[in-house]
């Protein structure tokens, strides 16, 4: 073992010293940002500079962030949010192979639609990732905290729509195994068949998934996370245009009963049923809204307590049917996204395109996503949902 005398380690400090000191001026005269200086690659490009790991560089980098920013604020959203879900270990999912989260947050409706319209994932189900800004992931709480700043949340379209409501009660009952799904009244044989992902993977499962809140607190009302008297969340099946006069009667009156000054959130979903025909959707779109004005006589496009949300259709999959893949293939469903993105705004809605961050997700039968998918888009229903609840 070497030994230092006393003053070879008063040398060996005030070197130590004036190194940190020599860091310190050049990281804060230089040109080099921040992101830069902690790098892994900043040094020679094969190995970190001042012999520190990756990991190290990291975490300083993050901590630099902070002090310069003066924000100590706790690291969000990197924690598996699925932890005290029922059923969590059997279904094997965490939130954090969902989704990854990163640095800024979106700050406004805007920014935030077009990062989660354009993000993507590196690799076949790999974690999904806004672009140039991210979103949240919220946990049950906050998720029930969103939903809370509106009198109704009206979800109105097809299977799409309709399972992406499934996985919003997911998270809203805390079970990853039957969440979705009306479990109250399953047969044995139903709860061994619809368990987990089958529950919108297989067609008689995903039927019977769960169209209103009420139906929750109803029948498993110790499943449902939120206060009921505070969230109402119900779903219209609509799926092709022109819908039957019974169709929007029946809208109308679930629709019903909205007090004068409340805010009511509308999401629309449409497309596969009129193989992406623009028109038949701003028609559906329409005719959808005749009964929204007759159960909200005060209704008006525009108006900040009725904000409107359109989601595009999932991308296709590789066993999307062959007789549909000139009408409803991925070309298609680009051309009709982009579409969307063009004549909506003025006529009120928002518009939020699902094909990027499906494109490389799962799907059974070419057309829906799997479970984490419609996961992905219910956090991204409440991204929405949160911004708009607070404007």
């Amino acid at each position: 073992m070497i030994r230092l005398s006393n003053t070879s380690s008063t040398a060996y400090v005030i070197g130590a010293l004036l190194s940190l000191f020599v860091v310190h001026f050049l990281f804060f005269s230089s040109n080099l940002s921040a992101a830069d200086m902690f790098s892994p690659t900043a040094s020679n490009g094969d190995a970190p500079p001042l012999g520190l790991s990756a990991a190290d560089l990291r975490t300083a980098h993050s901590h630099y962030q902070q002090v310069v920013s003066g924000a100590q604020a706790p690291l969000r959203d990197t924690f598996d949010a699925f932890q005290e879900y029922k059923y969590r270990d059997i279904c094997r999912m965490s939130s954090l192979d969902l989704h990854q989260p990163f640095e800024p947050l979106c700050k406004d409706r805007e920014s935030l639609l077009t990062a989660m319209s354009s993000g993507g994932r590196i690799g076949m189900d790999a974690p999904y990732m806004p672009r140039d800004c991210d979103m949240r992931w919220y946990t049950t709480e906050e998720a029930c905290s969103v939903l809370e700043k509106f009198d109704r949340v009206s979800i109105v379209g097809d299977s799409m729509m309709r399972q992406m409501l499934g996985a919003l009660y997911v998270i809203l009952r805390k079970n990853l195994g039957y969440g979705g799904v009306t479990d109250w009244n399953f047969s044995d044989q139903e709860k061994a068949d619809c368990f987990c992902n089958a529950q919108v993977n297989v067609k008689s499962c995903s039927m019977q998934t769960i169209y209103s809140s009420k139906d929750i607190i109803k029948w498993d009302p110790n499943s449902f996370a939120c206060d009921p008297k505070k969230v109402n969340i119900l779903m219209n099946l609509q799926v092709r245009f022109p819908q039957p006069e019974d169709e929007i009667k029946r809208y109308a009156e679930d629709l019903g009963g909205v007090p004068e000054n409340a805010k009511v959130a509308f999401i629309y979903g449409h497309g596969l049923w009129n193989d992406l025909d623009v028109q038949a959707t701003l028609n559906f779109l329409e005719r959808s809204e005749s009964g929204v004005k007759f159960a909200i006589p005060g209704f008006q496009n525009g108006n900040p307590k009725y904000p409107k949300l359109f989601i595009t259709p999932n991308a296709a999959g590789p066993r999307k049917q062959d007789s549909f893949i000139l009408t409803q293939g991925n070309k298609p469903l680009m051309m009709f996204e982009q579409s969307m993105y063009t004549v909506l705004p003025e006529r009120g809605f928002d518009v939020l395109g699902t094909w990027n961050m499906s494109i490389q997700s799962l799907s059974l039968d070419g057309v829906h996503c799997d479970i984490r998918g419609n996961l992905i888009k219910a956090q991204m229903l409440l991204n929405w949902l949160d911004k708009v609840g607070s404007a």
